[in-house]
C-alpha cells in the first residue's frame, strides 16, 4: 500500500483508513504497534507519523510486559486514553458511543463496551 510507503519515506501528508481499536478485548498491542516505540520511531506504519509521546510509549510498553498490578494497568490504560484523546496523533471521523437507558426500577445493569453480553441473566427488579 502506498500508506505505509509513504509514512515510512516521510512522504505522505494525508490518509483515511479504517481502524477499529474495539474489535478485540484488549487493544495494547495494536496501539502499541500504531504509537509505541520502533527502534528510534515512535508509530507504525499505520499509526501516527510525526508524533512522539516518550510517556504513551513507555505505558505501552509496560502494558505489553503484562507484570502491572491491575491497578496500575488500569492507571496505564487511563494514561494512553487521555494523551491519545487529548494529542491527537491521528484524528478520528467517525467513532461509536454505545448509548443506554435503563430504569431505575432495574438493578445490576451491566454495560459491555464490546457488546459480547448484555448480561440480561443479572438484571433484577427493585423491590418497589
Amino acid at each position: 500500500s502506498d500508506i505505509p510507503l509513504g509514512h515510512r519515506t516521510g512522504s505522505l501528508q494525508l490518509a483515511l483508513f479504517a481502524r477499529n481499536y474495539a474489535t478485540v478485548p484488549d487493544p495494547t498491542a495494536t496501539l502499541a504497534q500504531d504509537f509505541g516505540l520502533h527502534g528510534t520511531q515512535q508509530g507504525g506504519d499505520w499509526g501516527a507519523m510525526g508524533w512522539r509521546s516518550p510517556e504513551t510509549a513507555a505505558a505501552l510498553q509496560a502494558l505489553l510486559q503484562g507484570s502491572a498490578s491491575p491497578a496500575h494497568a488500569a492507571a496505564l490504560r487511563r494514561q494512553v486514553v487521555a494523551t491519545l484523546g487529548e494529542e491527537l496523533p491521528v484524528i478520528p471521523i467517525a467513532w461509536y458511543r454505545l448509548q443506554v437507558a435503563v430504569s431505575p426500577r432495574l438493578r445490576h445493569l451491566v454495560l459491555d463496551p464490546l457488546e459480547r453480553s448484555y448480561h440480561l441473566d443479572q438484571l433484577r427488579w427493585s423491590a418497589a
